[in-house]
């Protein structure tokens, strides 16, 4: 009777060995495929849901948007995602985040996709060192894609209308760049512009080259 009182207690005292064993093993598989959290900021909440907003590079899901509050400086929108491990070595300071949603611009028409599955979030790997966890979010798209090389450029004008950014850059009948951002300059009375010429089209460019609008 002795040997099985021992042998009774000795399987009482494994059975939760075996569920600490097992939940230490799930804890740690959870932490190696879990990556960084991000915080991005948008200027609104505009189409993204917490725990259905997806976060994709190059078209492959990442992460998921798991909370959204409101800026402290009431300038918009606070968004936290968590990503796994696949983006972990991805997330750098010259990470560009945008959203992606159905749009129409000079450019055509983009994001047809998503008026059926929601609009995502969207990110180009950095190549920085440094490393950073806090993003704002572009409502378009970096105009130079991964590995894309060419010309920025700042152009001022005083023109009488400005175009939007998304506009392509012309050279006779060829598009040669696009407008990365533009901006109205209420002291000043000017246009801003930074454009981006994509490679070899930047060859282009000299001391004598003059941009105007149509």
């Amino acid at each position: 009777r002795v040997h099985k009182n021992k042998t009774f207690i000795s399987i009482v005292w494994l059975v939760p060995l075996i569920a600490l064993i097992a939940g230490s093993w799930l804890l740690m598989k959870s932490i190696r495929n879990t990556g960084p959290e991000v915080t991005l900021l948008m200027a609104s909440a505009d189409g993204i849901e917490v725990n259905n907003t997806v976060i994709k590079v190059l078209s492959v899901e990442v992460g998921r948007v798991t909370k959204i509050r409101l800026r402290e400086d009431r300038k918009g929108v606070e968004v936290s995602a968590q990503l796994n491990a696949d983006a972990r070595d991805l997330i750098r300071k010259d990470t560009q985040f945008w959203v992606v949603k159905p749009r129409i611009d000079q450019s055509g028409i983009t994001g047809l996709n998503t008026l059926v599955s929601g609009s995502y979030i969207a990110f180009t790997p950095g190549s920085g060192e440094e490393k950073a966890d806090t993003f704002i979010v572009s409502d378009l798209p970096p105009i130079a894609a991964i590995g894309q090389t060419g010309l920025r450029l700042k152009l001022i004008g005083k023109n009488s209308k400005m175009i939007a950014p998304g506009s392509p850059v012309m050279y006779e009948d060829f598009i040669v760049g696009q407008v990365e951002s533009a901006e109205f300059n209420p002291n000043k009375q000017i246009v801003e512009y930074n454009i981006f010429v994509q490679s070899p089209n930047h060859e282009l460019i000299n001391k004598g080259s003059q941009f105007w609008l149509e």
